[in-house]
């Protein structure tokens, strides 16, 4: 049982980690691209409370993917995996919908790729602390 009681909080410490990385990315960096973007194409943006439950619940299980997989990988190897599964995929989807605004980019794709990193070292660093 303790086990599990610990693998939930460290779930949480990652997901709090990912949901506040994510937040400040979108609040300070790509809300304004995403917004004209639509805006050009006669579209809006989705949102409002139901969209921020589901990122909300996309941290979470992002979380998830992170302390699983990081368990059988290393560092890099999960970081990739995960970034892989969790930024990339999506971008060719919103790209394909024309719905990625491509310009902002150069700014995400280090913003993600440092985030998924810091939660999976938050994992390893869990990870180890119960082996010991």
């Amino acid at each position: 049982m303790k086990d599990y009681k610990k693998a939930i909080w460290q779930i949480i410490i990652v997901s709090i980690w990912i949901n506040i990385a994510e937040t400040l990315r979108w609040v300070f960096f790509t809300k304004d691209y995403f917004i004209k973007h639509y805006q050009n194409m006669h579209l809006v943006l989705p949102f409002g409370p139901l969209y921020l439950v589901l990122w909300l619940i996309w941290g979470i299980l992002l979380s998830v993917m992170i302390f699983i997989i990081s368990k059988k990988f290393t560092i890099l190897q999960t970081t990739f995996i995960i970034w892989l599964m969790a930024f990339f995929m999506v971008w060719i989807t919103l790209f394909n919908m024309n719905a990625l605004p491509v310009s902002i980019l150069w700014l995400v794709v280090p913003l993600s790729f440092i985030s998924i990193l810091v939660g999976v070292l938050i994992s390893k660093y869990f990870h180890n602390k119960v082996k010991k």
